[in-house]
């Protein structure tokens, strides 16, 4: 064979009739790397302009390729349509039931197929089938028909599913509680492998897993809190169900409370003692402060977040200062757009407004911007506000 192998390999060639095929060799039989089984690339009696490539030299001189596919492709097609042609009126398959005799469709490429007519047991529906796929099916009946089928089926299982948590829904709570500790012992005692009274998370499964739909099965399970809930077997031992709910509502409760306490929380502030109130005034940041003592040094007579102002907008704002004049003063370090936008509502109000920010803070007080911070620090308190 080797003999033979080596014979033959030596006269292929641009050209040469490869024996036992209809191929013919397009070039020499070459290697892709060193070590490589050898290839040659051909072109086929059916399409004899196509170059096709790579396909290997001891496959062909073997008999495993004798074309590129057009053969076999061939032989499916009249094997197809010799089991084809004898479908007649009245043959049944699956849910469908033949109405004509099969028939022979060519399509513009050259292809040819046979199709039958058929329709459908339950609802009487008429398609057509590919004839080898209606010899072959076993659909019962159309698409419809089986959506109510399936729907039918799933009211079924619900209903079967609801009666048997029924059983334990129906039991006091400190009874289904010791029902659950029944099963887990008995599963622990015979050491069986069922999901039956196995513990996951805070649930505790009552049943064995149960079709519910069409594509996933359902667990009856206690609650440490007591509610009975189905859950899926997917999801069943995983962080996807730990609880009926109750873990997230304390969740949810505890976040609530520390929301709360943090409401009371520490700030730092910078407290104002001075001629414009009687009483000491927390300022959110020491330019506040600073801008409040020089108004003092000015004479002029100030009132801090003095009442909130209601935009076009609906929103709510209260500026910083409001004058003797009647006019603004809103202090703001980084002057943001979100932040100038309300500045900007007020302002088409009629309302005048001096913002102080970065650019002008040294030039109202006298103080360098980055030493304001300084020369009020001991003017800072921390307060607990609420």
């Amino acid at each position: 064979m080797r003999n033979i192998y080596s014979a033959v390999r030596a006269r292929v060639e641009p050209g040469f009739r490869l024996p036992g095929t209809i191929l013919t060799a397009q070039s020499k039989p070459y290697r892709k790397k060193p070590g490589g089984c050898e290839l040659v690339d051909y072109t086929c009696d059916c399409k004899p302009a196509i170059l096709r490539k790579e396909k290997r030299l001891s496959h062909i001189l073997a008999g495993n390729a004798k074309s590129c596919g057009c053969l076999n492709r061939q032989a499916i097609r009249a094997s197809r349509s010799k089991a084809t042609s004898s479908v007649q009126p009245g043959c049944g398959r699956g849910g469908w039931t033949a109405i004509e005799e099969s028939r022979l469709v060519r399509f513009g490429y050259g292809d040819t197929a046979t199709f039958v007519k058929a329709s459908c047991n339950s609802c009487g529906a008429v398609r057509d089938w590919p004839a080898s796929d209606f010899l072959t099916t076993q659909r019962l009946g159309c698409r419809n028909c089986r959506h109510k089928r399936q729907q039918q089926a799933r009211a079924e299982r619900a209903a079967k599913a609801k009666a048997e948590a029924a059983v334990f829904v129906n039991m006091p709570l400190n009874d289904r509680r010791m029902a659950a500790r029944r099963l887990v012992a008995a599963k622990a005692r015979s050491g069986s492998s069922e999901i039956r009274g196995t513990l996951a998370h805070k649930f505790t499964a009552l049943t064995n897993a149960r079709s519910i739909g069409l594509s996933h099965n359902s667990i009856l399970c206690l609650c440490e809190c007591g509610n009975v809930k189905e859950v899926s077997t997917v999801l069943f031992g995983t962080t996807k169900a730990t609880s009926c709910g109750c873990a997230w509502s304390e969740v949810v409760s505890r976040k609530a409370t520390e929301r709360d306490q943090s409401k009371h929380m520490l700030r730092f502030r910078w407290e104002y003692k001075g001629p414009a109130s009687p009483k000491p005034i927390l300022m959110r940041s020491s330019w506040e402060l600073a801008v409040a003592h020089r108004l003092d040094a000015i004479g002029e007579k100030w009132w801090y977040e003095f009442k909130p102002v209601t935009l076009p907008s609906g929103l709510s704002y209260t500026p910083d200062f409001l004058l003797s004049d009647g006019s603004w003063i809103e202090v703001k370090g980084r002057q943001y757009p979100r932040a100038m936008s309300k500045v900007e509502e007020l302002r088409s109000l009629g309302e005048k407004v001096l913002v102080i920010g970065l650019d002008n803070i040294e030039e109202f007080t006298g103080i360098c911007a980055k030493r304001i911070a300084s020369v009020y620090a001991d003017w800072r308190v921390t307060a607990r506000l609420r």
